[in-house]
């Protein structure tokens, strides 16, 4: 066996070992904390989310979502808080996984994002919750409540646009040149724009 060989199954080997300590941290030794039992507002500041809309995101998402087999799973619940939590952040999926409302791992952070969003975007909750207003009395209606809230006439929607952090172009192509995508950050990014029709219990 070449020491090429040895190292790759050296390597395999610790990686498989620190995954088996990190399941074991996430069963027996971490408990989490209920973040339903915070205050109203530091919920929101956690979670973005209101408590009544979170139950209402989880009891929307429950039959969508893998419900746990074993003693050892994760609840729905806790896939859907870990998955707001890092939509809400955009912090990296170690540290968001780390917090004491959360509790899992890295890698069953990344699980919970993907089953999380592929049940948000399955037709039927996508389209419950996400919208342009359908008719002349839905456009009326939205225009009312943007008045009632904020004392700004005509509103139907809002736009609003986001730093996406992208790797950087090479320096030498001509047609992207790697300046042209540095923000005023000082680092990589695509400025994306976001269309919001209707906001969620405005």
């Amino acid at each position: 066996m070449e020491l090429e060989d040895v190292i790759l199954w050296d390597q395999i080997i610790n990686n498989i070992q620190d995954a088996e300590q990190e399941q074991q941290l996430e069963r027996e030794t971490f408990i989490r904390k209920n973040p339903f039992l915070l205050s109203d507002q530091k919920f929101v500041k956690l979670f973005r989310l209101t408590k009544p809309l979170m139950r209402d995101v989880i009891e929307t998402l429950t039959p969508h979502l893998q419900q746990p087999t074993r003693r050892s799973a994760l609840s729905v619940e806790t896939k859907v808080l870990a998955t707001v939590r890092f939509l809400a952040t955009g912090s990296y999926q170690e540290l968001t996984g780390s917090s004491e409302y959360v509790g899992i791992s890295q890698a069953s952070m990344s699980r919970c994002i993907s089953e999380v969003c592929e049940a948000l975007n399955a037709p039927e909750v996508f389209n419950a919750w996400v919208h342009f207003p359908r008719n002349l009395a839905d456009f009326e209606s939205l225009r009312r409540r943007f008045y009632d809230k904020y004392h700004f006439p005509g509103v139907i929607g809002c736009i609003d646009c986001t730093h996406i952090a992208i790797i950087a172009p090479f320096v030498e192509d001509a047609e992207h040149a790697e300046r042209a995508y540095i923000n005023r950050k000082n680092y990589h990014s695509l400025n994306v724009q976001l269309k919001v029709g209707q906001a969620l219990n405005m």
